[in-house]
């Protein structure tokens, strides 16, 4: 085994450690747990039989293994990507209606306090 599949399996264990310690506290859900272990699983396999990528590779009309990791890793990440940034736009238009309401609900305090007599 070379130092570099040492190292790449060693973080995938670590990874999926990771990912079962956060389910655990509550931090992801148990799909989100399993999805992650199973790409886990995928690099830890993938890391070991550096070849099934070629054979894979070839049934799919991608010329190396290296090619389709490539093109695997590359849709994941944009994909991440898009899941990340729709999540931020949804998260500020929660804050925003958050900030509106209490800003309505201070304003009609405020009137409330000014209509009272002292």
């Amino acid at each position: 085994m070379l130092a570099i599949q040492a190292l790449i399996l060693l973080f995938s264990l670590f990874a999926l450690v990771n990912a079962w310690r956060r389910q655990k506290r509550g931090k992801i859900s148990r799909v989100s747990a399993v999805l992650w272990s199973l790409l886990w699983i995928a690099v830890g396999v993938v890391v070991m039989q550096p070849e099934s990528t070629t054979f894979l590779a070839h049934r799919l009309g991608v010329g190396r293994g290296v090619d389709l990791v490539t093109y695997l890793a590359l849709l994941f990440i944009f994909f991440l990507l898009f899941r990340l940034f729709s999540r931020i736009e949804e998260l500020e238009q929660d804050i925003t209606r958050l900030v509106r309401e209490i800003a309505l609900q201070r304003a009609h305090n405020d009137d409330e306090t000014a209509k009272r007599p002292d």
